[in-house]
């Protein structure tokens, strides 16, 4: 459930005196996919990006 997750990371951040979070936006799922992608075909199909630090 994603309620119960959110609580849990909301109560460690505030434990560990945490303001904020990175959170990917690409999925497990995806970056199978991606894998299985690079394995088969050995290309590159999405741009290389780094980080945002805010």
């Amino acid at each position: 459930m994603v309620i119960p997750a959110a609580d849990i990371f909301l109560r460690i951040m505030n434990y560990a005196n945490i303001e904020e979070i990175f959170v990917p936006k690409v999925g497990l799922a995806d970056g199978i996919i991606y894998d299985l992608y690079m394995k088969q075909y050995g290309k590159v199909r999405y741009p290389r990006v780094e980080p945002v630090v805010a």
